[in-house]
């Protein structure tokens, strides 16, 4: 009795102590689980994955064996207590298991099979087999399922493998490095064959290939495998078979001279009926399927007797240096645009590459055969996208080692892409990058002598240019380029500096904005000075004075005449008193400031409105034609402002109209480019994406002559805004220039032509 009662106690001791052990002390080990082979196993495919599965520990019923199947599979969510069977996940059991009244369930790729009444799954009596009914994934590879049980607490996993389906004529492809060479039998093109399945999956494949000229061309192997070679006893059909890759290369070469087409196709002679290869598809057999031979490219290829097959940059593009003997390699790639040539400093920390017309950049450009020997003789042709580049030669003859230079020259900023192309060889690019000469001069755009609304930030916006007259962007940050602000003239206790200002760059005209960063609320007359670092400087010169009762409004928009489905500008709105003191409303917020804005007639806009901006879109209809009347409303106020703007026909070409009178060769000639619609009325453009003159050059002109041809300055916002500018032409000598200007509207090219007569300059008067 007294041995019973110790050996209760000692079992009571132990079931305390191993209640202070964790629970995961006793976790199972992982189930096994095996595939054992499947039905089908290639990607995109339906497949049922099945394998064996012994569990750790006995499962019985309200036991669960969770499946993890990787997202790329498809398999069909179905509700928990689904029955197991036919066509569903299933279970065969093993050996002494029983298996009656499993249900599953699928969630996101998460298979759940619950044991019912009277199941069992038992360890080491013999594998249960498991199978899940899935859709494979596209792509090709090695895919980890998972399986853990309720009573276990560590995952099993196991790979399968998906396999790439049979080659997809659609997604197999074939490229050539070249489409020319010489025939000398010794070049080669050679062509790189890629076959890959439905799902774009490199898959091995037999590719078969043939020439239009049959034996005239000779293919030759590359990489690949199982290579022949077209010939008459294969019905001039070679075949290579792509590595695991999917990829091969074979060659071919010729002594004839001619165009051949090479195609590539996935069968040969399909049911033995010899009609049906790459090569009958070739000649042009009318009975020959495209289906049913697999096509999957054909690519021409030119054999070429020895000459000009190749020109392309030689050597580095060379910028001016201060020895005019000496050259320094420009900046390749420069500030990270790919392709183009920019600036250099040269060894005593001088930039060259200045759009001045005295900067150069030097390009060298080598011609050779197919065989790569250097070809002299050749004429080489250089020329620009922008009128504003000017050439040493536009000519060239290569010298013996094949090499042609030229020198371009620009005297507007920009990338200049320089085009250099001789006959047998396709033409080829290079990009040069001018920077601008220097801001020389600093202009007002904004109106002069206002009085303004005391408690006003006022803002100017200024136009730099450099000492050719051409625009310069401001620099980031903005306002580098303002060397000093000085009040000449303002009112006691105020201080007015550089820094009173904010400067910010206004994209519609790529002005410098300045404006003041505090309200100025000191009445009295303000002028005040923006200097450039060379002395050149701008006045700016207004009244601030106390507002009283806003007595008026002002309307206007940047166009007064537009044509047909074009965005307007945003508008100018003003508040004035009865002593003309003005204050401009917030052209970012109108209708938080009061102002609403009113068609006389909405079937002359699309829609509405903005009522923010004012901007608004023409109409599309021509039956809606003529005068606009927008009208500005303050509500607050009281008062209203009309505008007119006149609408009509869509743009229908731009005309160039020329001075008949002799411009002095001292002198700039003004041709005047006019937008018109179909009507022959004048219209604005309004505010497209691209407006530039894309090219502009001189058909006609006198022996020896140097012929400019460039934009005025302004000359894409007077279009936008009035549709009216001018071409400014120059020419050293006394004669008849006919030009040609290429005008890029929106991504349509618009073509005008003129005639300038040039005359001798005035003679001297003797003072």
């Amino acid at each position: 009795m007294f041995k019973s009662r110790k050996l209760i106690a000692t079992i009571m001791i132990v079931a305390m102590l191993l209640t202070l052990i964790p629970m995961t002390a006793f976790a199972g080990a992982p189930a096994v689980f095996t595939f054992n082979g499947q039905l089908n196993d290639k990607v995109g495919a339906a497949n049922t994955v099945k394998f064996n599965f012994d569990p750790e520990k006995n499962l019985v019923k309200g036991d669960t064996i969770t499946i993890t199947v990787p997202l790329q599979y498809t398999v069909a969510d179905v509700a928990a207590g689904t029955a197991i069977g036919s066509g569903k996940v299933n279970v065969t059991p093993g050996t002494g298991d029983t298996v009656r009244g499993i249900k599953y369930g699928v969630a996101n790729n998460v298979v759940t099979i619950t044991l019912g009444d009277g199941d069992t799954i038992q360890k080491d009596n013999g594998n249960a087999v498991i199978e899940v009914p899935v859709t494979n994934p596209s792509v090709a590879g090695s895919y980890n399922w998972s399986l853990v049980t309720s009573k276990d607490t560590t995952a099993a996993t196991a790979a399968v493998t998906v396999i790439p389906a049979a080659a997809n004529e659609f997604s197999s492809n074939v490229s050539a490095n070249k489409t020319q060479v010489d025939a000398d039998n010794e070049d080669t093109v050679e062509y790189t064959i890629f076959t890959y399945d439905q799902f774009y999956n490199p898959t091995p494949a037999t590719v078969y290939f043939a020439s239009s000229r049959g034996a005239a061309d000779s293919f030759v192997e590359g990489t690949g495998t199982s290579f022949t070679a077209p010939g008459p006893t294969n019905n001039n059909v070679g075949s290579v078979k792509t590595g695991a890759d999917g990829k091969a290369t074979i060659k071919v070469k010729s002594s004839i001279a001619g165009t051949a087409k090479v195609g590539f196709a996935l069968a040969n002679a399909p049911g033995g009926d010899s009609n049906q290869t790459i090569y009958q598809y070739l000649i042009g057999n009318s009975v020959t399927s495209v289906g049913k031979i697999k096509l999957i490219k054909v690519l021409d290829v030119t054999f070429a007797g020895s000459s000009a097959a190749n020109i392309n940059l030689f050597g580095n593009v060379a910028v001016r240096d201060r020895d005019d003997a000496v050259n320094i390699p420009a900046i390749a790639n420069y500030l990270g645009q790919t392709g183009v040539w920019g600036p250099a400093v040269d060894r005593e920390g001088n930039t060259w590459g200045k759009a001045n017309d005295l900067d150069y950049y030097e390009i060298s450009v080598k011609v050779t055969n197919a065989n790569n020997a250097p070809v002299s003789g050749a004429e080489v042709k250089f020329s620009a996208d922008k009128a504003a580049a000017r050439f040493s030669a536009t000519s060239v003859t290569t010298d013996a080692q094949g090499i042609a230079k030229t020198k371009v020259y620009a005297t507007k900023a920009g990338i200049y892409t320089i085009t250099y192309r001789t006959d047998g060889a396709t033409a080829k690019d290079v990009k040069v990058q001018f920077l601008a000469a220097g801001v020389s001069k600093i202009n007002l755009k904004t109106d002069n002598d206002r009085t303004l609304a005391k408690g006003t930030k006022p803002s100017f916006k200024f136009e730099l240019v450099d000492t050719n007259g051409n625009q310069v962007v401001p620099s980031d940050p903005f306002g580098n380029e303002i060397k000093a602000v000085d009040a000449i003239t303002k009112p006691d206790g105020v201080t007015i500096k550089k820094d009173s200002f904010n400067y910010a760059l206004d994209s519609a005209t790529n002005y410098l904005k300045a404006q003041f960063k505090n309200a100025l609320n000191k009445e009295g007359d303000y002028k005040i000075r923006f200097s450039l670092d060379n002395g050149s400087y701008v006045d700016v010169t207004f009244t601030i004075k106390q507002q009283g009762t806003i007595t008026g409004l002002k309307l206007s928009y940047p166009q007064s005449v537009m044509p047909m489905d074009t965005v307007s500008g945003v508008p100018t709105v003003t508040w004035v008193d009865a002593a003309g003191v003005e204050k401009d409303v917030d052209d970012t917020d109108f209708d938080g400031n009061g102002i609403s804005f009113a068609a006389n007639d909405y079937n002359k806009i699309q829609g509405a409105i903005d009522p923010n901006t004012g901007v608004f879109t023409t109409t599309k209809d021509k039956d809606f034609i003529g005068d606009l009347i927008i009208t500005a409303t303050d509500v607050v106020n009281k008062l209203s402002a009309s505008c007119k703007i006149s609408i009509g026909r869509e743009l229908s070409t731009l005309v160039a109209t020329a001075p008949t009178a002799k411009t002095p060769t001292d002198k700039t000639a003004l041709v005047e480019i006019k937008a018109v619609d179909i009507n022959g009325n004048q219209v604005a453009v309004g505010n497209v994406p691209t407006l530039e003159v894309k090219n502009a050059y001189a058909t006609v002109k006198p022996a020896d002559a140097g012929v400019s041809i460039e934009a005025a300055t302004g000359f894409a916002k007077a279009l936008k805004e009035k549709g009216v500018a001018n071409l400014e032409v120059t020419s050293t000598k006394a004669g008849d220039v006919t030009g040609v200007a290429v005008i890029d509207i929106n991504g349509k090219n618009y073509t005008v032509t003129f005639t300038v007569p040039f005359g001798e300059p005035a003679p001297e008067v003797d003072k």
